[in-house]
């Protein structure tokens, strides 16, 4: 909720300093992620909590086992639209990470051009494990080696 309440501030802060659009956008130094943060969030904050009420109080699960954690997940993995949810999301988790870790290191001072691309290296790698990581699970009941 922190994290939310302070990238409001920060997009206002933003808007105040260029109030007027670019005529020609030329997106030298920023990435996709940097540039979609502000969209990433709110879809990454709405499948939180679609992913509470599908695998954790089964609200949106159709077969919903109290206390098995394993059938609820394959289960609900087997429903084609709910697993490219969660894929779909994890992308996003892995774009919004990869800035956002980058850019926590750079908020609390370590940016200097021989550090740089390691911090944005280092960001990029971790976050893209990550999710690579948390994709590789509905796509293996998907594809049936989880059963």
């Amino acid at each position: 909720m922190l994290h939310i309440w302070a990238s409001i501030p920060l997009a206002l802060l933003k808007k105040k300093a260029r109030p007027v659009a670019y005529v020609k956008r030329a997106n030298v130094q920023s990435s996709f992620a940097s540039r979609t943060m502000m969209w990433s969030g709110p879809i990454i904050a709405a499948f939180v909590v679609f992913h509470l009420l599908h695998l954790t109080t089964g609200t949106l699960h159709p077969n919903f086992a109290k206390l098995d954690a394993y059938n609820n997940l394959v289960t609900g993995f087997k429903v084609i639209p709910a697993a490219i949810a969660y894929i779909v999301a994890m992308v996003l988790i892995g774009m919004h990470l990869s800035h956002g870790i980058w850019s926590m290191f750079q908020s609390v001072g370590i940016s200097h051009p021989r550090y740089t691309p390691m911090v944005k290296k280092f960001a990029a790698v971790v976050s893209w494990i990550l999710a690579a990581g948390f994709v590789s699970v509905p796509v293996a009941v998907l594809t049936g080696l989880l059963r």
